[in-house]
């Protein structure tokens, strides 16, 4: 859905359907400022709900529409609740579910509109980690159904680390992990939307983690020269 630019249409909303403002603060979608002004959270955003294992929407992700401001947050997801923990919930695990059970895999991204754009050209076994670090909750949960998976982040130092770390926990686990190398686009979502078939084939031709940082090691140390 979209949240409009205002800071109390949601606040009226609540109030008509007589939800109080303590309530409206402790599920995280409106907020209180220095002065203990109430606002609405969300604002000119395109909206997403989080659900958790069982489906339940426990949160919202909200990207920024296009054409805002360099320094706007691109995402801004619901504060820690008392049903929503990030280190807890994967976006999109709950529709994925069936299709990793089948597939017996999991892709990982780090993006919602990677995760949506993956399931909505029929790769739905795809969940991302929404701009935390991999925990050994959200582990857990994938291991209900599967040990095969697949990381696709980010390809910058931040990515790269993320990576690093998400794959030795998830080895400590008894994981087994391929990394997914893109080519010609900067994240999943682009490559989905510009070639899906790509998407197919770089997904396919993952590589084993051990592998992939050999290899990362010696482009940057230059082995053997």
């Amino acid at each position: 859905g979209y949240a409009p630019d205002s800071f109390d249409t949601l606040i009226k909303a609540l109030q008509a359907k007589e939800v109080t403002s303590v309530n409206a603060l402790a599920a995280g979608v409106v907020a209180k400022n220095d002065r203990g002004n109430i606002f609405d959270r969300f604002r000119d955003r395109i909206t997403f709900p989080i659900h958790n294992y069982f489906g339940d929407v426990v949160g919202f992700s909200a990207r920024v529409m296009p054409g805002a401001k360099e320094d706007t947050a691109k995402y801004i997801n619901s504060p820690e609740t008392a049903i929503y923990s990030k280190s807890k919930i994967l976006f999109g695990l709950f529709q994925a579910k069936a299709m990793i059970r089948k597939a017996d895999e999991a892709v990982i991204v780090e993006g919602q509109m990677d995760t949506i754009s993956a399931h909505q050209a029929g790769f739905s076994n795809t969940v991302a980690t929404s701009g935390t670090a991999m925990t050994e909750d959200h582990l857990r949960l994938i291991g209900r159904l599967t040990k095969n998976l697949k990381f696709c982040f980010d390809a910058d130092n931040a990515g790269l680390q993320a990576l690093r770390r998400a794959g030795e926990l998830a080895l400590t686990m008894g994981f087994r992990i391929k990394v997914i190398q893109l080519s010609g686009a900067k994240d999943p979502d682009e490559l989905i939307l510009n070639s899906p078939g790509k998407w197919k084939q770089v997904v396919h031709d993952a590589v084993w983690f051990t592998d992939y940082y050999i290899d990362a090691a010696e482009k940057q140390y230059a082995f053997g020269s």
